[in-house]
């Protein structure tokens, strides 16, 4: 009997994979040390802060709500994703490299976004968990469970900050947006953006 249809290691190696630089010409993807230390050493260091301080969460209802509801939305984040990257592979060959990078760009992203989904499932379990097995009438969330807790959500937001600069990008290069209007143009960022006018 194969459990290889539970396995996450597919999504997690693209996720990981996907905290690279861009190649340049023929050369392999260069590791974004950078990125990686900060995703390994910021929740690590958040829930030790947790565990060590004695926070406590109180409202874990009021959690599992929220994280429930990030999930669903991340979700349906992906849904959105896929739409975009399908309409891209329908306008683009597969041979256009300069339109590469927009694909790129969505391929990881998918994979980042997929990754906050499981760990915000996770996170949600363990508050469930931890509400389901407490002793008292009103539940406070503390010690192990909340430095648990804690890094698992500090690990998806810090995903969804570093994504969407990558989504901006990309919604940016598809959609050709105006220089007055796209972030990405800094010799143009002091200018007042053009705005329509109606006339009465």
């Amino acid at each position: 009997m194969s459990l290889e249809r539970f396995s996450l290691t597919n999504v997690f190696a693209a996720h990981w994979k996907g905290l690279s630089k861009p190649a340049v010409g023929d050369a392999l993807p260069e590791r974004d040390k950078a990125a990686q230390l900060v995703l390994a050493l910021g929740p690590v260091l958040a829930g030790v802060a947790v565990a060590g301080l004695g926070v406590q969460l109180s409202s874990p209802g009021i959690i599992v709500a929220a994280l429930s509801l990030l999930t669903g939305s991340l979700l349906t984040v992906f849904t959105q994703l896929s739409t975009l990257r399908l309409k891209l592979t329908e306008w683009y060959d597969a041979d256009e490299v300069e339109h590469r990078s927009d694909k790129d760009a969505i391929d990881e992203s998918v994979a980042h976004v997929l990754t906050a989904a499981l760990l915000s499932l996770v996170a949600t379990m363990v508050a469930v968990a931890a509400v389901v097995v407490a002793d008292t009438q009103l539940p406070v969330l503390q010690g192990g469970v909340a430095a648990v807790l804690v890094a698992v959500v500090a690990y998806v937001l810090l995903l969804l900050i570093m994504l969407i600069p990558r989504l901006y990008g990309a919604y940016v290069s598809v959609h050709d947006i105006d220089d007055n209007l796209n972030g990405q143009v800094r010799d143009r960022s002091r200018k007042t953006m053009r705005r329509m006018r109606f006339d009465d």
